[in-house]
């Protein structure tokens, strides 16, 4: 295939697959193709049929397919996406899961926003849209760390930008420059919490982050999502697999000893981590393969553990 060309403000999208839905995938490669300028597949070892829709939805759109022989993790097939685009002469780069699907302006509106921060002096690292979540058509909040909560700030009316602490990957648009100031994604924590990391490490070199409230990404976390008082405080805990938990869990416990996390979110986050402890291991099925997937990721955390799961399943 020709490697795509850039041109001055040129956006490269990065999409990860593994695995995907195909009708899902070929709703987000519609949706997204008319709204950059090329578009970088990292697929991550999918299934033969999956790889194959992957296949045809690559080739309708003109978009460049790199396919991993064996599953390399979110965060490597993250990196790899964005050097293909900033080797490509891309000057925006932006990040998307495989069942996400942005709105038809989403681009153009984040775009916009980063132009008006930018002129206003604003030491803008990325900017995200507003997240609109599973079937409830719920808003995920932007949120910024305080050492009693994680303060929620949602959208109220149009053209909002908020400033927050933590962007979701996924709709993440960052400038090219941004990734030789602050680096890639971190390969060592593979997949969960890569963003949360790239986010903290963005903001210790002096870059902020912005939700943009006119911008929005209809977007899935987890297979369901409870609420539940915790601390005087409502708060969603997203249900995943136990290998999920897992490395949740893990890395968390791992951005705990990173110099550059805050202490706010450290003090505020520690306590709900103890908490989905208990409650995944007592509350949630299957609960002895969730206690041991916990007792591994602390163990594994403490010893420093890193890259894939290391154990059998």
């Amino acid at each position: 295939m020709v490697e795509p060309k850039a041109t001055p403000g040129t956006v490269a999208a990065i999409i990860v697959s593994y695995n995907p839905d195909p009708e899902e995938f070929a709703d987000l490669m519609e949706r997204i193709a008319f709204q950059v300028d090329f578009v970088v597949v990292i697929d991550n070892a999918s299934r033969q049929s999956e790889r194959e829709a992957i296949c045809r939805q690559t080739a309708v759109f003109d978009a460049r397919l790199v396919v991993n022989e064996e599953n390399l993790g979110l965060a490597t097939a993250q990196r790899l996406g964005i050097q293909a685009a900033l080797a490509a002469g891309a000057d925006f780069i932006l990040l998307l899961d495989q069942d996400s699907l942005p709105a038809p302006d989403m681009v153009e509106r984040l775009r916009q926003a980063y132009e008006q921060l930018s002129a206003a002096g604003e030491p803008v690292a990325a900017v995200g849209p507003r997240k609109i979540c599973g079937p409830s058509d719920q808003s995920i909040p932007f949120v910024r760390f305080r050492i009693h909560a994680a303060l929620k700030r949602y959208c109220s009316g149009s053209g909002g930008l908020l400033r927050t602490d933590f962007l979701i990957s996924s709709g993440l648009l960052a400038p090219a420059w941004v990734y030789e100031r602050v680096g890639m994604p971190e390969d060592a924590l593979f997949i969960d919490n890569i963003d949360l990391e790239w986010c903290f490490r963005a903001q210790h070199f002096g870059l902020r982050l912005f939700g943009v409230c006119d911008a929005v990404l209809f977007h899935q976390i987890g297979s369901q999502t409870r609420y539940v008082s915790m601390l005087n405080n409502i708060g969603p805990i997203h249900i995943h697999e136990p290998l999920r938990q897992y490395y949740q869990t893990r890395n968390r416990f791992q951005l705990y000893a990173r110099h550059y996390a805050p202490w706010a979110w450290k003090i505020q986050d520690f306590p709900r981590a103890l908490f989905k402890l208990l409650y995944f291991c007592l509350m949630i099925s299957p609960r002895r393969e969730n206690l041991r997937m916990m007792y591994l990721a602390v163990w594994d955390a403490l010893r420093g553990v890193q890259g894939p799961f290391p154990h059998d399943r």
